[in-house]
């Protein structure tokens, strides 16, 4: 019984070592679900004063604890990239309704995942929306 056991537990590793390295990128999803992916190999985690600070090859990016949603290996890149302080543009969705802070006179369009156009001013249902100010993309989820 114990080899069995412990051939299983093996056999377990190695598929989860298998399937752990072939994800390139870890996702840190937002509570307003905006994501940005960073790549994992040689990225390097530290929290400090409520900020969790990813320092790799993409640079240096800190996230509030409380804004933080979640984060997940992924094999591809999964999300736009937000940076913060890269722009003055707020994008969300409250109770269906779209909220955007931006310059006046800003160009906004909404499309769903599958690329379809959404009025702006419409009721939102839940999912994930592709926001465009300007030039500048985010994405964001309606719950």
């Amino acid at each position: 019984m114990k080899r069995i056991t412990l051939l299983l537990l093996f056999a377990l590793t190695a598929v989860l070592g298998t399937t752990a390295q072939s994800l390139s990128y870890l996702t840190f999803r937002t509570a307003d679900g905006t994501e940005q992916s960073l790549t994992a190999v040689g990225l390097k985690l530290t929290f400090s004063d409520g900020q969790l600070v990813a320092t790799g090859n993409d640079g240096t990016t800190t996230f509030s604890l409380t804004d933080l949603s979640s984060m997940f290996f992924s094999e591809t890149v999964t999300g736009i990239s937000n940076v913060s302080g890269a722009s003055a543009t707020k994008v969300r969705i409250v109770n269906g309704a779209l909220k955007v802070t931006a310059p006046a006179g800003s160009t906004i369009s909404v499309r769903t995942t599958d690329g379809r156009q959404v009025n702006k001013d419409q009721y939102l249902p839940k999912g994930m929306y592709i926001v465009r100010v300007n030039n500048q993309s985010f994405k964001v989820l309606s719950e």
